[in-house]
């Protein structure tokens, strides 16, 4: 018995044991790079959402994961505050 993916019908013979090492293979080759964007994102620059949504992809994607933002940072961005603005605001609370 088999299953169907897509177009083709996968047995479990030779074909699906292809197509699942090429998968794999183009995983593995991918691991460590930063996705492509398309070339021609000037309309980006106009507009601070997109910016915004551009500089945490750059962020995250960053080569070193030591620069990469923190889980939590990355949830206090996309909830429009940041620690900082947090611990200011505890700070002056607690005055």
């Amino acid at each position: 018995m088999g299953f169907q993916s897509g177009f083709f019908w996968f047995d479990g013979g030779q074909f699906a044991e292809e197509a699942q090492e090429e998968a794999e293979d183009a995983y593995d080759a991918a691991l460590g790079t930063r996705p492509e964007l398309p070339e021609n994102l000037e309309w980006v620059a106009k507009d601070e959402g997109y910016r915004q949504v551009l500089s945490l992809f750059y962020a995250c994607t960053e080569q070193d994961p030591s620069r990469r933002p923190s889980a939590a940072a990355i949830v206090d961005l996309l909830k429009g505050t940041s620690s900082e603005e947090e611990e200011k605001e505890d700070a002056k609370e607690a005055k």
